[in-house]
């Protein structure tokens, strides 16, 4: 026990010494030769490393180490890290005489400056990491872990206010914590901007987002807890906000957990998500996000949303096993046991499109609103424009903007609302938009507000994608053309279209699919001048054309029908040949003027027009055209009633330059061989370019809507209304609460002679402690008033422990068995009755917390059990009083703990033998009571007290944390460890266990749920260096083999994890339609489990097929590497549903990509059946193990050629094909020749 440390640590610790906690020299000028530095070895912002070494030379900025390795290494001094502090005794020193510091008096400083080295030495206590790298630091840097900050006030500034308080905490070194549950839901009105919020969760991206910029004090990044409340209305969209990538990447989440909602889950009962009034006058005033105050007051408060509990619930098991978050904190169980429940109560451990805007999707140009409704916080593939990528192709020495569009993933969501202005363009086209909206221009991104009329906005510049099917077909889209351009639905209900005398050979064209539609002949009547006019009565047709959006209104108010928006291509074709044959002309006076135009009263039905061909590609312009001298005909009814009608001013849809030649190739007028023939004559290439801009023309103010947008993360963009747009994206305190940590090494108090815990020893330490944390509360700087009110108005401190699974190993106690939950409670009971009397004797010397009630103090949960168990603490603080309102505090201690060397926290040791990820690198770590006792037991297995976090069922993780959390009077840390294969229900049986135990709450982490972790048993690393090593043939293997087992430190190093290919395997191959065409993909299994995959899509020698082989040769790697897991559903989970530029089929047959088609063919190959989406074929050129001889055909939607095709280096489409020999772009004109 009187061991000092006075020399270095070694490997991995005195790596977190030196980087951590060890006083720093901010200044690398001062580096010398002979000094102790960590330098920096791989400059990785995610994954860096640093190794520990000694100078040996420098010459002006560039020195070099030589690392603990006995590597040299080159490199420059603003990439070291220099301290004043080389060795634990020197930290000790300062830590101690920097607490004693503040004792009243000489006498009591060097008291307290012995009892505190004694306490220090040999890790017997170690302080938070707050304490241990500021403590006479730096007057700049907080002593304490985390803070508790206020609930955002509801408003823009408040928000404001409580970022820049999270910031400032944060740079000193501070974790923070943010209850969000006082902001506003999402959509809920904000009448000072005439808008709508955009919901707590966003704002909580906010917090995230600043937490990721901070650097704290050169040693780590900010920390930041957010939580939020079972009541509040955006409560799932918090649960799933990690859900999408990038809105929230550096918080952890908590929901706090009310016994009413628990109850209501186990009852599976309604469960009402509400929200105070915001239109109260006191709201901004009294509202601070506590829903039992307002209540209180007598305020109203408002049910938003009734849902069921128990799915609520459902979707928090779901995601914490996804994701390991998030945690939940079943906040009254604080409450109820905090001891300053009688004074402070504990809180907290986006630009839009309006509703009618239509988005580019694979569903066709659908309204946003209908989006929302059709896939909810579901993916879809919205198109974007290929100029967003800024790629360019040279034509006769010229740079261009390639044109064309992408599809890609995205999802919609409302955003409640807002106040919108109106963008309308030089070419007739309209956007309605949030005034903070963004437009792509010639001048780059542009909001709306800050648009001019020189401002040149980019629109669609290629063909959009259409409804995969639909009800309708090409004689419903004829019909639907001609009505919309020359008939109608009158308000009595008949159906009427008009010819004219030329049109005669459309008229039995006509009546013949009016009939097929209807099976009714139709009414033909002729009138004067040659016209004839042909009606339907037949009331099941006309409701028919309402609900495809046929409108029963006059000719200035028509639209598209709205189901034409998301018909197939083949409808929408016919649609437009149907009204251009009515309505449309070809124009042609000399080269320069030749167009093709259509007519209408109806500028919003040209405009649906413009939209429709823009997306094939074809840019039109519409004009007004007001007359002068207007026109006016008279006509007879079918009652024989003569009728006068006056023409109004009209608008023209004009399509010119290589337009018209887009329009004859893809569209044409196919009822009307006259106007065929004169665009025919009129269509060829020009040679002005299109360019897909228009200048704006004039923005007015909009309408006050229900609002949406749309994220799309690989461009941030998306195309709406035809225009280029940008898409949008636990320590349990009081508000200004802190968290004040150390831990006692547990250990260290190992009584060998007694096979004992050496209780008097741990009984001295922790009373020094309870000393020594409440100096800290003196000793640390305030940078915020309220800090320093609340926290010498409370004195709160945490003392914790460490080493407790190695001191457990010692006593041959199993971690998780009764016995051990026996033993738990008697240890923790002894060191709060311990830290509690020694408080009180604190108090009676310095004098009791601000807030001490004794009364009130007593009455706790926690004093309650404390004082019926050991009596004589209720005695000593009648007595003497109490000097600090909390003093246990369970932290997790990772870094603190594996700097000394022993198990972290309360946990169990991860495993005996495992790899730590750190912003120091990736460093093995081998635990030594283990290697000892294995190194006194040759050839034995470990005892059954040996255990880890993984030999651990996750049931005796949570009897552990209830054991200990009932002698914790405030937050405990322990995580429930599950391996990879433990279920969503189990998550559930577990979550509920820490209710019914008591636990204030609970956190798991299934093995891999996360990409990055920080502690597993496998070198990841390792991996990834292996993964060159594809399904080689087996002399290529071999030779790879061999080169691996050459170390560069002459180490010989067997691989015995990879398994080696058999001469025979036996398989399938399954027959795939993907985008890139026909591909077959063989998989074969070793002993029953898919071992190896080969690819065969495209010709030899194409990008194609070479990705593809490379894709087999990394799955057979993955799968033939290791034993670990279900390797075969974990590949599954990561190809299924990668996406590309475009995609065959739809529904469950849909095929993504290549990588879709093989985890597809996978599940197929798992489930020995045939569900439709394949064909199992025998394939000639697939190796011979391909044994199963099926043929299924390939359900497509798509009737154009799947042919080979490869990947365009000049667009990236999968558009490049052979063309007379040479590979030609059928995107963008890209050729090799």
């Amino acid at each position: 026990m009187d061991t000092v440390q006075t020399t270095r640590l070694e490997g991995l610790s005195e790596k977190i010494f030196l980087d951590r906690y060890a006083l720093k020299d901010a200044d690398t000028n001062n580096t010398k030769v002979g000094d102790l530095v960590l330098a920096l070895t791989k400059d990785d912002a995610k994954f860096p490393a640093k190794e520990v070494g000694e100078v040996i030379k420098r010459e002006g900025n560039r020195v070099s180490i030589k690392l603990s390795s006995g590597d040299i290494i080159e490199t420059t001094i603003e990439k070291l890290t220099l301290t004043k502090e080389k060795t634990p005794d020197q930290l000790w020193k300062r830590l101690a005489g920097a607490m004693a510091s503040v004792e009243f008096t000489p006498e009591k400083q060097k008291e307290w400056t012995d009892k505190f080295k004694y306490i220090l030495q040999d890790w017997k206590l170690v302080p938070g990491g707050r304490i241990a790298a500021g403590a006479d630091a730096s007057d700049e840097l907080t002593l304490f872990n985390c803070y508790v900050i206020p609930s955002p006030q509801d408003s823009r500034g408040g928000i404001m206010k409580t970022l820049t308080e999270m910031t400032e905490i944060m740079a000193r070194g501070g974790g923070v914590g943010i209850n969000l549950s006082s902001l506003r839901p999402r959509r809920a009105i904000v009448k000072g901007v005439n808008g709508a919020s955009s919901g707590a969760v966003s704002w909580g991206g906010l917090f995230s987002y600043a937490t990721g910029l901070i650097e704290q004090g050169g040693s780590r990044r900010g920390a930041l807890m957010l939580m939020i409340n079972d009541w509040h209305p955006d409560l799932v969209d918090f649960i799933t906000v990690k859900q999408t990538a990038g809105q929230v990447t550096n918080a952890n989440l908590s929901v706090c957990v009310s016994n009413g909602f628990m109850k209501a889950v186990k009852e599976d009962l309604d469960w009402d998500l509400v929200f105070p009034d915001t239109n109260d006058a006191d709201y901004n005033t009294l509202w601070d996000g506590s829903l039992e105050k307002w209540k209180a007051l007598g305020k109203a408060v408002k049910l938003i949303q009734t849902v069921k509990a128990r799915e609520v619930w459902k979707i928090i098991i779901e995601s914490a096993w996804k994701s390991a978050e998030p945690g939940v904190v079943f906040m009254e169980r604080y409450n109820e046991m905090s001891n300053s429940w009688y004074f402070n109560p504990i809180i907290c451990t986006n630009p839009c499109f309006h509703a009618d805007t239509r988005i580019s999707t694979e569903f066709g140009l659908i309204r946003i609103d209908d989006l929302f409704n059709k896939v909810g916080m579901g993916h879809f593939l919205a198109a974007t424009d290929d100029r967003i990528m800024n790629e360019v192709q040279v034509v006769n020495g010229r740079s261009y903007a390639v044109p064309g569009t992408t599809m890609r993933r995205a999802r919609v969501f409302p955003t409640g609302v807002k106040q919108t202005l109106k963008i309308e363009l030089a070419n007739g086209m309209e956007l309605k938009v949030t005034p903070d909206h963004r437009i792509l221009t010639q001048l780059g991104w542009k909001e709306a507000k800050d648009l001019t009329y020189e401002d040149q906005v980019y629109i669609q510049s290629g063909a959009g994608q259409f409804a995969a099917e639909d009800e309708l077909g090409r004689d419903w889209g004829l019909f639907l053309g001609w009505l919309t351009g020359d008939g109608w639905i009158s308000q009595r209900g008949d159906i009427g279209m008009v010819f004219g005398k030329e049109d005669e050979e459309v008229v039995a064209r006509m009546v013949e699919i009016g009939l097929r539609l209807t099976g009714t002949e139709a009414k033909v009547f002729e009138r004067e001048g040659g016209t004839k006019q042909v009606y339907w009565w037949k009331k099941h047709f006309r409701d028919q054309l309402l609900k495809l959006g046929v409108k029963q209104v006059k000719a200035p108010e028509k639209e598209v029908p709205a189901a034409l928006f998301t018909s197939t291509r083949e409808t929408v074709i016919a649609f437009i040949q149907g009204l251009f044959s009515a309505d449309g002309t070809v124009y042609e006076n000399d080269e320069m003027h030749r167009s093709v135009r259509l007519t209408s009263a109806s500028r919003k039905l040209l405009q649906d027009v413009q939209l429709l061909l823009l997306n094939f590609g074809i840019h039109g312009h519409i004009y007004s055209r007001a007359k002068n001298n207007q026109a006016q005909f008279t006509y007879r009814t079918i009652d024989g009633v003569d009728k006068s009608y006056e023409s109004k001013g009209f608008f023209e849809l004009i399509l010119s330059g290589n337009n018209i030649l887009e329009f004859q190739m893809q569209i044409g007028f196919s009822l009307l061989n006259r106007k065929q023939e004169a665009l025919e004559r009129i269509a060829r290439p020009s040679r002005k370019s299109e360019k897909f801009i228009s200048q704006v023309k004039i923005i007015t103010e909009g309408e006050a809507v229900m609002v949406y947008d749309v994220n799309e993360p690989a461009t941030h963009s998306l195309i709406a209304n035809g225009v280029v747009a940008h898409n949008c994206g636990e320590q349990g305190l009081p508000a200004w609460g802190v968290c004040n940590l150390a831990a006692v090494n547990l250990s260290k108090f190992y009584d060998a002679d007694k096979q004992d815990v050496a209780w008097d020893e741990l009984g001295k330490v922790v009373r020094y402690s309870t000393r020594f944390l409440d100096n800290v509360i003196d000793k640390t700087p305030y940078h915020f008033e309220e800090n320093k009110e609340n926290q010498q108005g409370e004195r709160r401190v945490g003392l914790g422990t460490m080493g407790l699974a190695e001191l457990m190993i010692k006593l041959e106690i199993r971690y998780g068995s009764p016995e051990s939950l026996t033993f738990l409670d008697k240890l923790y009971g002894y060191m709060a009755k311990e830290a509690y009397i020694a408080s009180a004797e604190i108090a009676e010397e310095k004098g009791s917390f601000k807030h001490f009630k004794l009364d009130k103090f007593l009455q706790s949960g926690f004093m309650k059990n404390m004082v019926k168990i050991y009596p004589e603490v209720g005695a000593a603080i009648e007595k003497k009083g109490m000097r600090n309102v909390t003093v246990i505090t369970q932290a997790p201690t990772g870094s603190t703990g594996t700097m000394v060397g022993t198990s972290t926290g309360i946990e169990p040791y991860f495993a005996f033998e495992y790899f730590r990820q750190s912003r120091l690198g990736y460093d093995k770590q081998l635990v030594p009571i283990a290697q000892n006792w294995l190194d006194k037991h040759p050839n034995q297995e470990l005892p059954d007290y040996y255990v880890t976090s993984m030999s651990l069922s996750a049931e005796d993780h949570i009897r552990v944390q209830a054991a200990i959390q009932t002698w914790v009077d405030s937050s405990i840390s322990k995580t429930a460890n599950c391996p990879a294969d433990f279920t969503v229900e189990e998550t559930a049986r577990l979550y509920e266990l820490a209710f019914d135990l008591g636990c204030k709450g609970v956190t798991i982490y299934r093995d891999g749920s996360r990409d990055v972790q920080v502690l597993s048993t496998e070198k990841k690393a390792a991996e990834k260096e292996s993964a060159v090593a594809a399904a080689l043939p087996e002399e290529e293997l071999a030779a790879e083999e061999a080169s691996a087992n050459i170390s560069i430190k002459n180490q010989e190093i067997h691989d015995k994890q990879y398994k080696s290919r058999p001469q025979i395997l036996r398989g399938a191959t399954y027959k795939v339609n993907t985008p890139f065409g026909m591909a077959y993909i063989t998989i074969n299994d070793l002993n029953g489990i898919p071992s190896e995959i080969f690819l065969n899509v495209g010709k030899a020698g194409s990008d194609v097929f070479a990705m593809s082989e490379a894709l087999g040769r990394v799955c057979s790697l993955f799968l033939r590497y290791g034993d670990h897991g279900n390797k075969v559903n974990l590949l599954i989970k990561h190809l299924k549903g990668i996406g590309g530029s475009g995609a065959i089929g739809f529904g469950v047959n849909r095929v993504e990509s290549i990588a879709d088609a093989v985890a597809k063919s996978l599940e197929l190959h798992n489930e020995g059946s045939n569900n439709g989406y394949v064909s199992v074929v025998h394939n000639p050129t697939a190796p011979e193990a391909a044994t199963l001889d099926y043929d299924v055909t390939v359900p497509s939607v798509h009737t154009s050629s799947t042919s080979s095709k490869d990947i365009c280096p000049s667009c990236g489409s999968i558009s490049l094909i052979n063309i007379e020999g040479c590979k030609t772009c059928s995107n963008c004109g890209y050729s090799k020749c």
